[in-house]
């Protein structure tokens, strides 16, 4: 026991003492190192400071600030690579190298007078149009200037107006003349109403103001209506028109009141008109039977029924009546 607590009272006896291997350091000393760092960082900043104002203030960098003494290099034009040669050169200067050398300053000059031109434009837009510039060109021998165009602006005068311009000139309208077109609409809207008298009334001044195709169909019209068969048939003939409308309409009006030769002159031209209705045959064959003629009636009914116009229907209806035309024929004989 005693030799533990000797082991243990030197061990605190040990620790009071200082370390022999580690030096102290005094807080002077630590101190004077951080301040010394401190310093060289503000320097530092403020050299920066300084620079970058006077960077702003010349708008140079410090390089050529200090270096004003350096001659400025002259300016590079923006020239074709074919043609990018140095301008000082010993050989004298040829015409097209002189044209190059001087031609920012004749694009500048060419802008100015074109603004110059377009300035003038605008204040006289009434103004006609002028013949375009005269440019000419002035030639010198002196070395070092190009030649250079001239451009002589036109002056720009209105041109006064002539009185006839100024003044509205009349203008001529011509009326398209239609006569007895209105009567002809009178006459139709009469005739839509049954007032066949009236219409007959403005039909006919219609017809005294122009014989038109038209206006004479309309009469035929009103003359079927009114039943007047004497004086369809006069009117008819009394007329030189040729249309298929009008032959359409006055060959059955006058098959209806029983003009049956005057009917069949206008069933012929039909027939010929349009040789493939069968109804303008058949009719014709029924004008032949009224007047008695059955020979012609047959003849007409037996090439209808060997053609391949008419339907089965017609064909079924064209032999019945062929039919009666035998037992009626048959008939006459044996009596």
């Amino acid at each position: 026991m005693s030799l533990v607590n000797d082991v243990l009272r030197q061990l605190d006896s040990d620790t009071s003492k200082p370390y022999p291997n580690m030096p102290l350091q005094s807080a002077g000393q630590s101190k004077t190192a951080i301040n010394w760092s401190r310093f060289l960082f503000v320097v530092l900043v403020v050299a920066l400071l300084v620079i970058l104002s006077l960077q702003m203030i010349f708008k140079e960098s410090i390089i050529e600030i200090f270096m004003d003494n350096k001659p400025a290099e002259a300016p590079t034009l923006l020239l074709p690579p074919e043609i990018k040669q140095p301008l000082t050169e010993d050989k004298p200067l040829t015409e097209e190298k002189r044209l190059i050398a001087a031609a920012p300053q004749i694009t500048e000059q060419k802008i100015a007078q074109k603004e110059i031109a377009q300035q003038k434009i605008a204040q006289q837009k009434i103004a006609p149009k002028q013949p375009l510039p005269k440019v000419t060109r002035a030639k010198t021998q002196e070395s070092g200037v190009a030649k250079q165009e001239i451009v002589t602006e036109p002056k720009l005068q209105p041109e006064p107006q002539s009185k006839t311009q100024s003044q509205p000139q009349p203008i001529n309208i011509k009326v398209v003349e239609n006569p007895g077109f209105k009567q002809y609409q009178l006459a139709l809207q009469a005739y839509k109403k049954k007032q066949y008298s009236a219409a007959a009334a403005w039909i006919d001044a219609a017809i005294v103001a122009d014989d038109k195709d038209e206006y004479l169909r309309l009469k035929a019209r009103i003359l079927i209506q009114q039943g007047k068969g004497e004086e369809l048939r006069d009117f008819v003939v009394s007329q030189n028109n040729n249309s298929l409308a009008w032959f359409q309409l006055v060959a059955p009006g006058l098959q209806m009141f029983a003009h049956y030769e005057l009917s069949n002159q206008y069933y012929a031209e039909l027939t010929q008109q349009q040789p493939n209705q069968v109804k303008w045959q058949l009719a014709m064959a029924l004008n032949f039977a009224k007047l008695g003629y059955s020979d012609k009636t047959q003849s007409i009914y037996e090439n209808l029924l060997n053609s391949s116009l008419p339907t089965s229907s017609q064909k079924q209806w064209i032999a019945t009546r062929l039919q009666r035309m035998e037992r009626a024929g048959s008939n006459r004989n044996d009596s």
